[in-house]
């Protein structure tokens, strides 16, 4: 199962700070990189989110609070973490999205010394 780092505590880094990044990928495994997406990205993100959620047979529906709370969301994943891995999440309309933002684009070039190639 897999586990926050032993702290509990996610590193958090700015975008542009190359060798905080690694480092923090190094140690902890996962970086929170701040402002890689834009408040209208975020929302657009969220509501391609829902879409994939919403067309899972799992009955969670965005406009039910109940079925949110539903234990269906430990079908999702681990629970202790909140990491998604079931139903092909990784090849979701919102996590090819989110992977394409200019800014994370630009933050894992930064992190691995590459440059970014931008449209």
């Amino acid at each position: 199962s897999r586990a926050p780092p032993d702290n509990g505590v996610i590193p958090r880094c700015q975008l542009g700070d190359s060798s905080g990044i690694r480092k923090a990928l190094q140690g902890a495994g996962v970086v929170i990189i701040k402002s890689v997406a834009s408040p209208s990205e975020l929302a657009h993100a969220e509501g391609l989110f829902f879409q994939w959620l919403e067309s899972l047979p799992l009955g969670i529906r965005r406009d039910d609070p109940r079925s949110l709370q539903s234990s269906a969301w430990r079908t999702l994943g681990y629970s202790n973490t909140g990491v998604i891995s079931n139903y092909s999440v990784g090849q979701s309309a919102f996590m090819w999205y989110l992977r394409l933002l200019p800014r994370v684009r630009s933050a894992w070039a930064s992190a691995w010394g590459l440059l970014p190639h931008l449209p």
